[in-house]
């Protein structure tokens, strides 16, 4: 069962309306509408926040908020749709915030989205999430400073502490983060 090697904790829970909405058809992502059959997730029309929202798994809250068995089927079509149709590199899809977010996404719905241990899509995902973490490791440093750059130490420690990409990446996302915490701290000081 992939999930028992993966971190879940639901912090913030979704919102079933939204949930009911995508298992529907219907999936917004920073003002544009997706069709959930088969989202454009890097069309060229789309404006880059979208692209970012989407590819960003957020939703899933909506989806475990909603909790039934058709959000479940959803939510694992989507990932499969994702791992089949957009895993390569995408300058907003693969921007270091947004990896960080999916990571964290797809490991604290690990739980809402296993089927046991026959699971097919299960070790898909897993090694997807290492193709992730590992490109997470390589890029934590490149991506935009503020919320975004802590996004990305988010991403890369939910892998590194859930079982995705070790020790040393864990190592090497708490040392980022101590070095940010470390210069807004000396920045707040007057």
């Amino acid at each position: 069962d992939w999930s028992s090697d993966v971190c879940s904790s639901d912090l913030w829970p979704g919102d079933p309306a939204r949930g009911a909405a995508i298992v529907g058809g219907r999936l917004i992502c920073a003002g544009q509408v997706f069709e959930t059959d088969r989202p454009a997730w890097h069309s060229r029309t789309l404006e880059p926040a979208a692209v970012a929202e989407l590819n960003s798994f957020a939703w899933l809250d909506d989806l475990e908020a909603q909790g039934d068995e058709p959000a479940r089927r959803r939510a694992r079509d989507l990932i499969a749709d994702w791992l089949e149709r957009a895993p390569d590199w995408h300058p907003v899809a693969w921007a270091p915030h947004v990896v960080g977010q999916r990571v964290a996404n797809w490991l604290t719905h690990a739980a809402f989205l296993a089927r046991g241990r026959t699971d097919e899509l299960g070790p898909r995902i897993l090694a997807s999430l290492t193709r992730q973490a590992t490109h997470l490791g390589r890029t934590l440093g490149s991506g935009a400073e503020g919320v975004s750059r802590l996004l990305a130490i988010k991403g890369l420690l939910y892998a590194s502490l859930c079982g995705v990409g070790g020790a040393r990446r864990a190592a090497k996302a708490l040392r980022r983060l101590d070095r940010k915490s470390t210069r807004l701290n000396s920045s707040h000081i007057t």
